[in-house]
């Protein structure tokens, strides 16, 4: 089945339903831009040459701009793809996420629960085991192998076409000043394909914690997972390093914690105990430092109120009702950290 859903996957992807959709989206994306952006112009002239860019994606002669490298008011360096090369890797996103075999483990792809699903997992699992595994990798989406990624979607995507598009999007070109510069390692934080990337590229991971029968759960490049006994815990920790190795990988030191579940745990913003959960120490930090920023910036008590009911209706969204929130207390100087 995925063989022949994959054989007809670029003549999916240019359809007039899919190209509709992704122009939508690309649009609400960059309605912020300012007025000399290229999404103006891509807009301006939609109609006139909506039909010439299926036809071009129809025939697999489609080529990716090189990205522009741009310097924002505040000094940060972001690499941007044209408004229609975004257009058309949603489509490929659109297209590509249903058809491919990605864990229920990895929780971030559409329809695997997102990140309160993740958490939602844990508050059910937690109750039935005493200790636990917590990491993320280290500059995930900058040190993903090129080489092992391509080989990772060949196995699944049998068009050639498509397949050469997301060698495009992979190993891309970046441009600034007449000088270009093609990148071999990583792929980029903005393209809609990227999120699709991060949950093939960790499958092997998934597949392992999978075939050894352990509780576990991933967002991202986030993970944790859950063990009865101190045997297990070990057994985890050793095929999680062996995996990252093959995959060229390895955990970040700063944010992996191994230990008994009832001193709770770090995960995904919000910290979990067998008594309930609420948002972690770091995350309660940041809200109460942007509450002094809007109030250091004159901000009028009804944006504050607006800012304060958002952020707390975000933190109980999504989680069971039955669910215990623990607030934790946070220390000024904790909050000056943030």
């Amino acid at each position: 089945m995925k063989q022949t859903i994959n054989s007809a996957l670029l003549s999916e992807i240019a359809t007039e339903s899919v190209i509709d959709w992704a122009y939508v989206w690309v649009c609400k994306q960059r309605h912020h831009y300012p007025h000399n952006a290229d999404i103006w112009h891509f807009r301006y002239h939609w109609q006139t040459n909506k039909q010439s860019l299926i036809a071009k994606l129809r025939s697999g002669r489609y080529l990716f701009s090189p990205l522009q490298r741009i310097t924002l008011a505040n000094g940060n360096i972001i690499h941007l793809w044209s408004a229609q090369d975004a257009l058309v890797m949603k489509a490929i996103a659109i297209v590509l996420t249903p058809s491919l075999s990605i864990s229920p483990r990895c929780t971030h792809t559409k329809g695997h629960g997102g990140l309160k699903g993740a958490l939602r997992w844990l508050h059910r699992k937690l109750p039935f085991h005493r200790f636990v595994f917590r990491s993320d990798v280290k500059g995930y989406y900058q040190n993903i192998d090129h080489t092992i990624l391509i080989k990772q979607l060949e196995q699944q995507v049998r068009n050639h076409d498509v397949m050469a598009l997301l060698t495009q999007v992979i190993r891309r070109t970046v441009e600034w000043g007449g000088t270009f510069k093609t990148i071999n390692r990583g792929v980029g934080r903005g393209s809609p394909l990227s999120p699709l990337f991060a949950a093939v590229y960790l499958k092997p991971l998934d597949d392992a914690m999978d075939q050894a029968g352990l509780s576990y759960v991933r967002y991202m490049d986030d993970w944790v997972v859950l063990s009865k006994t101190r045997w297990q815990l070990r057994r985890a920790v050793a095929l999680v390093n062996r995996t990252l190795a093959a995959l060229k990988l390895e955990k970040h030191p700063d944010k992996t914690w191994v230990g008994k579940i009832d001193r709770g745990v770090d995960f995904l913003a919000y910290h979990h105990t067998q008594a309930g959960c609420g948002p972690a120490k770091a995350t309660l930090a940041r809200f109460h430092a942007q509450l002094t920023r809007l109030q250091e910036q004159g901000a009028r008590p009804a944006r504050i109120g607006v800012y304060n009911t958002r952020w707390w209706r975000w933190v109980r969204a999504g989680l069971p009702k039955n669910l215990v929130l623990v607030i934790p207390t946070v220390s000024s100087a904790e909050r000056d950290r943030s």
